[in-house]
């Protein structure tokens, strides 16, 4: 095991370490879709945990039973992320958002085209038709999941350190699933060195702040009802 691999693992436990404080408390968030919220990201840091432990007792084999809650908490991490956007007392849209919308969804449905006609279809054959959906799942699914909690930072009028330092996550998390599909569909996984797995240690790094920033702030809250109930 290299150092980063170390460093990593660490780093993603510590994470779940941290999300299961914070389910362990998670009934002292009075806000339900928050606590909803946080429930669904800490349960989908657990499976990321999982994951990346299983892909490296695996021997970083792809597909592998570390996809298993790799996808699983990708979806977690989904629901989550659209729950806490679609809750939103009022979700209204600016001209120019709109039409950024509208390119960002002309661009994604391009690229699915793109990817299922010349990559999907094609490679199926050669990697298996499972390599093929895993390599176009991850990055689609980090994507949306960075541009749901994009879009619910920027119209919450809200800044939630705990949500936007796990949003950023996600920014780091598509840059490393494009460069692991990149490499994995060109057969040159491995080339690029340790930069794609910095970057994915980089999303960890932001998703271990949001987390344990979650449960402190938790924690004080607590110890500042206990406080008053000592004064009262």
């Amino acid at each position: 095991m290299n150092i980063l691999t170390l460093v990593t693992h660490i780093t993603v436990i510590l994470a779940s370490v941290f999300s299961l404080l914070v389910l362990f408390r998670i009934k002292s968030i009075d806000n339900i879709t928050l606590r909803n919220y946080m429930s669904l990201m800490c349960s989908g840091i657990i499976l990321f945990t999982s994951a990346e432990i299983l892909f490296w007792v695996f021997k970083e084999a792809f597909p592998s039973y570390a996809d298993i809650p790799y996808v699983a908490g990708t979806l977690v991490f989904l629901a989550g992320s659209y729950h806490i956007y679609s809750k939103q007392d009022k979700i209204s849209l600016s001209i120019k958002e709109i039409i950024l919308l509208i390119g960002v969804l002309t661009g994604i449905a391009a690229f699915l085209f793109w990817m299922i006609y010349y990559i999907i279809i094609p490679s199926a054959g050669e990697d298996g038709l499972l390599t093929s959906v895993l390599n176009f799942f991850y990055p689609l699914g980090s994507a949306a999941i960075f541009l749901i909690s994009y879009l619910y930072q920027t119209h919450s009028g809200k800044n939630h350190g705990p949500i936007y330092y796990i949003m950023s996550s996600f920014f780091f998390i598509f840059v490393g699933d494009i460069m692991f599909s990149y490499t994995s569909w060109t057969g040159n996984y491995g080339r690029l060195g340790y930069a794609h797995d910095t970057i994915y240690l980089i999303g960890y790094i932001f998703m271990l702040i949001g987390v344990s920033l979650a449960y402190f702030m938790m924690r004080n809250t607590k110890q500042s009802q206990r406080i008053k109930q000592k004064v009262s």
